[in-house]
């Protein structure tokens, strides 16, 4: 049995029970013997081994962890141990590893995060992560944030330019050091004194307003205040069809910003298009139909089963293949039983140069007839209708392999050209 320990902040946060084992007769190890929280080992004369000297033979705390790791099982398979951290077991890296195996029994301890939030005067929930963890925080962070271990000015730097991604460099922070708190911007994290076992940081509740950086679980939340009692008179009365056409324009003003190969105008363009999907998610909460979660979860479960040669059994030597793959399931997925099926499927709103030869290259797949370049042209000369000249040219982009969208875009472009020297 390994005994993990949560020895606290400091020495009177040990638990009875926690103690009660430390006496039990088996070996005690301590992570590190430079915290306050030890002194209770020594005051009731409890014998121990430290591993601090693990920490000068590790290159980084990725490998001291595996090495406490190993020499903790190793010591396990001689007898019945205790392994002690400062705080709580679950703010310990190695101990977040053995537990929930069968050999293991826990007794928790005062957290370094409740401590440093007192220290600030907040409580209520929150979010604690260590700064040599930091690069695993989630994009949706509750707030307090709690980062504690930040005894490093390296490990500060680290830590502030994570943050500054999630809050703006000008946030206000407490800045924590043992049991005193002092606010500070968040660019100054690695701007201090001195850092040590006891140096915490924590980001505040933030209001909407007040916020430097944005994700987008505030921009569903800016669009139910627009829609509420006291919100913008123009969004409270939008529906779901009202800015359909939106939704199109967006669409096609990225795909402008894309070929004009702006960066910044596509940030704007890419922003403007999440507006929409954001506004079609809060329609479908207010109808109690699906929400945020339900969209994002049925993406990644398309994802993962039309990526069949990525997650599962099948198998893509080249792009082709993987495209097959992906055509395969999604016929599997939407129960597309005929070939017909598979043409019905095609959106009605597609542009209808797109769409004439999306319909045309699923009918082929289908068993319908490939015509080759010849008879496509044939077709064209023989007739003139335009409706027939137009869905035959489309057939022929598919067989040239073209996009009929794609090429008649740029000709239009250099017939805009060509206008621009005999036009005033």
């Amino acid at each position: 049995m390994i005994s993990l320990i949560g020895l606290g902040v400091k020495a009177g946060d040990l638990s009875y029970s926690a103690l009660k084992e430390l006496k039990s007769g088996k070996k005690v190890f301590v992570r590190t013997e430079q915290v306050d929280a030890i002194e209770v080992l020594k005051q009731e004369n409890i014998n121990f081994v430290s591993l601090d000297y693990l920490y000068d033979c590790s290159k980084n705390f990725n490998t001291l962890n595996k090495k406490i790791y190993s020499t903790l099982l190793k010591e396990h398979k001689l007898g019945d141990i205790c392994y002690c951290v400062d705080g709580d077991v679950l703010e310990d890296t190695v101990c977040k590893k053995l537990l929930g195996k069968k050999f293991i029994k826990a007794y928790n301890g005062v957290s370094k995060s409740s401590n440093v939030l007192s220290v600030c005067g907040l409580g209520g929930a929150y979010t604690s992560v260590s700064a040599h963890e930091i690069n695993l925080l989630s994009d949706n962070v509750v707030c307090p944030l709690v980062v504690y271990d930040l005894d490093d000015l390296l490990v500060a730097g680290n830590v502030k330019l994570k943050l500054s991604d999630y809050f703006g460099d000008e946030t206000q922070i407490y800045f924590v050091s043992g049991q005193k708190a002092k606010k500070i911007p968040l660019y100054q994290i690695d701007w201090q004194k001195e850092y040590s076992y006891k140096t915490a940081l924590v980001i505040p509740e933030q209001k909407l307003i007040d916020k430097k950086r944005f994700n987008f679980d505030d921009l569903l939340e800016i669009i139910r205040v627009l829609r509420g009692e006291n919100g913008c008179p123009w969004d409270k009365v939008q529906t779901k069809e009202s800015i359909t056409k939106n939704l199109i324009e967006e669409c096609y003003e990225l795909v402008d910003a894309i070929k004009l190969d702006d960066e910044g105008k596509m940030q704007e363009e890419i922003g403007d298009n999440l507006l929409q999907c954001a506004f079609h998610i809060i329609f479908a909460e207010e109808r109690e139909t699906f929400n945020k979660n339900d969209v994002l979860s049925e993406i990644c479960s398309k994802l993962i089963f039309r990526h069949s040669h990525v997650f599962g059994s099948d198998s893509a030597q080249n792009s082709n293949d993987a495209l097959s793959v992906w055509e395969k399931n999604k016929v599997i997925e939407k129960n597309m039983i005929t070939a017909l099926d598979t043409v019905k499927d095609v959106p009605k709103c597609f542009p209808s140069l797109m769409r004439a030869q999306k319909v045309y290259k699923r009918a082929v797949k289908g068993g319908y007839k490939k015509y080759t370049k010849q008879e496509i042209l044939s077709k064209i000369k023989a007739t003139d209708n335009v409706e027939d000249i137009l869905l035959f040219s489309a057939m022929l982009c598919y067989v040239l392999d073209l996009d009929a969208e794609e090429i008649l875009y740029d000709k239009i472009e250099s017939f805009i050209v060509e206008l621009s020297k005999v036009l005033v």
